[in-house]
């Protein structure tokens, strides 16, 4: 069933690419550019794209910090104040 189904996808591809027409080898050099180019976007996205602090707000809950583990972790409300002593 699964092989069916993957198989119905792998023509559906073809058909739409164009990709039916060709030879074999010729098939493998365009599914291998099709898929070094899809790494590559996928790579700069990762890496190059903004994500705006999701990552850092995530790893600051659990004490993560860029420079190392921070122990104990602060309390999310007071994350970046410092408190002030009165000694007089």
């Amino acid at each position: 069933m699964v092989f069916k189904s993957l198989k119905k996808l792998n023509y559906q591809y073809e058909v739409t690419t164009g990709l039916y027409m060709l030879e074999s080898w010729e098939k493998y050099i365009v599914n291998g550019v099709v898929c070094a180019s899809f790494a590559l976007v996928a790579y700069t996205a990762i890496n190059h794209l903004p994500l705006q602090g999701t990552v850092e707000r995530v790893l600051n809950v659990h004490g993560f910090t860029w420079f190392g583990l921070v122990w104990p972790p602060e309390p999310s409300g007071l994350a970046g104040s410092k408190a002030v002593l009165n000694t007089a």
